[in-house]
């Protein structure tokens, strides 16, 4: 079961993206026994690229709760 198009209606309800595939390709069936399928690899001449972490300050704020600001009236 291979998709041959792709339609996307976008939020508005008005606007439709549709996308067609031409002459698309399985997966290699003997990929699972050349290496791990798990494994994220770079694609030669493709550079990988870290990002350091986030501040740590970020991090321990606590949690926003939702809903309006104490104090305020109905």
């Amino acid at each position: 079961m291979t998709p041959k198009a792709l339609r996307l209606i976008m939020p508005n309800g008005k606007n439709i993206h549709s996308y067609v595939f031409f002459d698309p390709v399985i997966n290699d069936r003997l990929l699972l026994f050349k290496g791990n399928p798990f494994n994220a690899y770079t694609p030669r001449g493709w550079q990988k690229v870290t990002d350091p972490p986030a501040d740590q300050s970020a991090r321990s704020l606590p949690p926003v709760q939702a809903g309006r600001p104490m104090g305020q009236a109905r």
